[in-house]
């Protein structure tokens, strides 16, 4: 069979059978019809889907399975009608290389977009309508080299793990932002520039894990942050500078094991601090000076293992 096109056509629902021995179409036209809902939508698992056009269509629902773990490749014929209530968009494991500028235009009710396991290379297109309500941007396992400062402003959770991202040099969130959980895990970052983090308030988690970090001594957080949770496990640490700990009095969890620590001399906490657990392991410190500890009075987990 060699169905390309079904646009005008009224259909307003499309029985799952319908795609399952069609595993060498490329392109599919299913726009101006009256489909309400992709719940049951189900491609064959090995096939060839290109390109797919919804446009013009009355979609409220798409499944989480409908269309990850296929061979999309662009987005700019994923078109929605300018009212829909679509909260949830799974697109992960495709080949989408680039974002078109239209795709978030008319998805204002969006709050979960999972772009993870593609080849995209820039966030040029992921910015949000003015009025929108994505909070929660997956981006994991991409190509990404370098993070847009126009990046959505009412983002609560991102996640930038497992792309190419080099520095974070001159870069910045913008103000006003409300991001609360920020991975950018298994990247290639040497340098991070304290402007980084200065508009990041109300962020609680950081995960910088498994990068190439050598000095956090310009990771300066601002005088009132909500962070509890920091992850620099597996960077090139060697020193820690007095001040990078300073502002972190919601610190609740620091983890800095697989490092190359060799001293805690300059390891200082706040003297009003909440640290519960404090990971330490896999460093090259020789000698410790337990004074450290007296200002970590909420402190339940100390782990200096093979350090």
């Amino acid at each position: 069979m060699n169905l390309k096109s079904l646009d005008y056509l009224n259909l307003s629902e499309i029985d799952y059978h319908f795609l399952k021995n069609l595993k060498s179409l490329e392109y599919l036209n299913l726009s101006w019809n009256k489909i309400k809902s992709l719940e049951y939508f189900d491609f064959p698992y090995d096939n060839r889907l290109r390109q797919l056009n919804l446009e013009n269509n009355l979609i409220e629902k798409i499944d989480q399975n409908f269309i990850n773990g296929n061979k999309i490749e662009i987005l700019n014929r994923l078109e929605f009608p300018e009212e829909n209530f679509l909260r949830q968009l799974n697109l992960e494991n495709n080949l989408i290389e680039k974002i078109d500028q239209k795709f978030l235009m008319n998805l204002k009710s969006l709050d979960y977009l999972n772009l993870s396991g593609n080849k995209i290379k820039s966030l040029y297109g992921l910015e949000s309508p003015e009025e929108n309500l994505l909070r929660q941007l997956n981006l994991e396992n991409n190509l990404i080299e370098k993070i847009d400062q126009n990046l959505i402003k009412c983002l609560e959770y991102l996640n930038l793990s497992g792309n190419k991202i080099e520095s974070l040099k001159d870069f910045s969130f913008p103000e006003g932002n409300v991001l609360r959980q920020l991975n950018i895990e298994n990247n290639l970052i040497e340098e991070i520039d304290y402007h980084f983090l200065k508009n990041l308030k109300s962020l609680e988690y950081l995960n910088l894990s498994g990068n190439k970090i050598e000095i956090v001594n310009r990771l300066e957080f601002p005088e009132e942050n909500l962070l509890k949770d920091l992850n620099l496990e597996n960077n090139l640490i060697e020193k820690i500078d007095r001040k990078f700990l300073i502002n972190l009095k919601s610190l609740e969890y620091l983890n800095l094991s697989g490092n190359k620590i060799e001293s805690l001399d300059d390891l200082s906490f706040p003297d009003e601090n909440l640290l519960r657990k404090l990971n330490l392991e896999n460093n090259l410190i020789e000698r410790i000076e337990f004074y450290f500890l007296n200002k970590l009075k909420s402190l339940e987990y100390l782990n200096l293992s093979e350090s």
